[in-house]
């Protein structure tokens, strides 16, 4: 799913406009329809005082519009257009019994809300109401971190954001206004939007269900490749175990772990299905595909052997946690980093090798540029985890929840991309397949043991339930007649 900036999404509009022969009006009531649908199947509004405020533009004509769709179904609401307010005295009585629906700003804006505006935002965040946005908060920038607001943004409970998420959802700084949000489809121009482009897209199932191959009946291990995991020292067998355990679940024909010799017998019999070498490789070429750093420290010797590794390999290999943290400080080896590899940092690990990352749309222009420098992927984990490409794109994972931030999930992540990348799937579809295949794992998981109980191995364990979501095809399906 792409994703626009408010411009291209105005130019999308009246793009439908002129292909569907339609007017401003019918769109609007169009929109209008749509939220009023989601609405009355979602929130019990016969049970709320419903107020909606409205604002001068086409937010606040979707809102207007919405008032007289609800008031069709007999629901009670009430309507107030925040232009004609004059003084604070024209602001309603909110209180936590309220549902407030908010179309008071859209994506056009570009300064911050002043005045009545800003007076009936504050008194919406004071009053402890249920608060639903049309298309985005209003007062928040859709394109661009918002400055300092003084309090007049909406803090929602849930966004309904409107044919496509917009970019302020992905900032970090935003999760506070933007609540729960969802994607409503209100049929703009299908043309206008495969051939508008844009460098931001959101991963969806749709593509990774399009990306993962089905296997051939007659297939065997070879077929499927041969993955070398570089991973644990003393101490971090597990990072190694779950690393392994990842790609083993992940599809990889073959798993064979490098490990320090303390090491072999607890990951041999911890994975049995996977080899364990502990003697450092002396031909890398025999492996389909390498990932090196899940819990490898960073000793004198292991630098060596980083330094080592990446001379001797052209292939595109994955590239995680302690294997960053060597590269960061020895940063001759960044341009050995072979191209269209996969680098797995989290923020901290990030910064160690781009400096500082500032605020989350800063973070993202300095993930690109490095993505673009270095011809290398960068998987910046996180809430909404991003991948930028050596092409210059950007991917935003909207799967996954809070319980995934537990030791050894990264771990995890990385024999996921590792086995792909074995299984002949470029590095862009690998990475973008794990992260959602990881994450999807994740929320099956999390429907298991909830978000404050669920570990790493839950992960690993729900990886087969997370392929199978993305590979069912109803081609697949058999329907058999019982007569």
């Amino acid at each position: 799913m792409k994703i626009f900036t408010s411009g291209q999404i105005a130019q999308i509009d009246q793009i439908t406009l002129k292909s569907q022969s339609i007017s401003e009006y019918e769109l609007i009531q169009r929109v209008a329809d749509v939220l009023s649908r989601w609405l009355t199947l979602n929130i019990p509004l016969q049970y709320r005082r419903v107020l909606i405020f409205a604002g001068p533009g086409n937010n606040g004509k979707d809102a207007v519009a919405l008032s007289s769709l609800l008031a069709e179904q007999k629901i009670s609401c009430e309507l107030f257009r925040v232009n004609q307010m004059e003084s604070i005295s024209d602001i309603p009585q909110i209180d936590q019994n309220c549902l407030v629906i908010d179309g008071i700003f859209g994506t056009g804006l570009n300064r911050s809300p002043e005045g009545i505006y800003a007076r009936v935002i504050r008194a919406i965040n004071n009053s402890n109401a249920k608060v639903v946005s049309i298309d985005i908060p209003s007062g928040l920038f859709s394109d661009t971190i918002t400055p300092d607001c003084n309090g007049a943004v909406i803090k929602a409970d849930i966004t309904l954001t409107l044919e496509f998420p917009k970019l302020a959802i992905f900032f970090k700084e935003n999760s506070k206004f933007i609540g729960d949000w969802k994607v409503l489809d209100i049929g703009l121009d299908n043309y206008a939007k495969q051939n508008i482009e844009t460098p931001y897209y959101v991963i969806d199932k749709e593509f990774v269900s399009s990306v993962i191959k089905r296997r051939v009946k007659n297939s065997h291990k070879g077929d499927y490749g041969h993955t070398l995991l570089v991973a644990g020292s003393y101490g971090m067998a597990g990072a190694a175990i779950l690393c392994s355990k990842g790609a083993l679940r992940s599809g990889a024909g073959l798993v064979t772990l490098n490990v320090p010799e303390e090491l072999y017998e607890i990951v041999q019999g911890s994975v049995p299905e996977a080899m364990c070498l502990t003697s450092i490789v002396a031909d890398y070429d025999k492996f389909t595909t390498i990932a090196f750093g899940p819990g490898i420290g960073t000793s004198p010797e292991t630098v060596k052997r980083v330094s080592a590794l990446l001379k001797s390999c052209t292939k595109p290999m994955v590239i995680d946690a302690d294997g960053l943290n060597i590269i960061s400080a020895n940063r001759e080896m960044l341009d050995l980093i072979p191209l269209n590899s996969v680098l797995t940092p989290h923020p901290k690990e990030f910064s160690r090798l781009a400096g500082d990352l500032g605020d989350s749309a800063q973070a993202l222009q300095m993930q690109l540029a490095f993505s673009l420098k270095y011809r290398v992927y960068v998987l910046l984990k996180g809430s909404n985890t991003s991948l930028s490409t050596p092409d210059g794109e950007i991917w935003f994972n909207v799967c996954g929840n809070p319980g995934m931030a537990t030791g050894g999930s990264g771990d995890v992540l990385t024999g996921v991309i590792a086995a792909l990348m074995a299984q002949g799937y470029s590095p862009k579809e690998s990475a973008i397949s794990a992260l959602f295949i990881h994450s999807t794992a994740g929320d099956f998981a999390a429907k298991q043991f909830g978000e404050i109980s669920m570990i790493a191995g839950d992960i690993v364990n729900n990886l087969g339930e997370a392929f199978k979501y993305v590979t069912d095809r109803e081609e697949d399906k058999i329907t058999v007649n019982n007569k």
